[in-house]
């Protein structure tokens, strides 16, 4: 019984080993693989590059984009103010209401 056994992890090993055809026809299929993503990386290199160098050359894109920028810093910052006194009116008018039951509790036991 366990010579048969030893016999069939032997077969089962044989039958696993990979032939030198496909050996090569995994590593062909991982370079082929690897190729393509070589060259995807560098079309995309290529593309920023490109990009980056019309944008350099392109002062009145650049003028635009600071100018965008500028205006949206300034929107940011109104919206903080807005926020602020908005925070300043709750909290007024909150100092009011405690100050109205201050009032009132000094009445009720007046």
């Amino acid at each position: 019984m366990l010579q048969r056994e030893e016999n069939d992890y032997k077969k089962e090993i044989i039958e696993m080993q990979e032939t030198p055809d496909q050996v090569r026809k995994k590593m062909e299929e991982k370079l082929n693989i690897l190729k393509e993503q070589r060259e995807r990386e560098r079309q995309e290199t290529v593309k920023n590059c490109l990009d980056r160098k019309f944008y350099e050359g392109a002062d009145e894109l650049r003028k635009n984009d600071s100018e965008a920028f500028a205006v949206a810093c300034y929107l940011t910052h109104e919206n903080q103010m807005l926020e602020k006194l908005k925070k300043r009116e709750q909290d007024l008018r909150e100092e009011e209401m405690y100050v109205k039951l201050y009032q009132f509790d000094l009445q009720k036991k007046g």
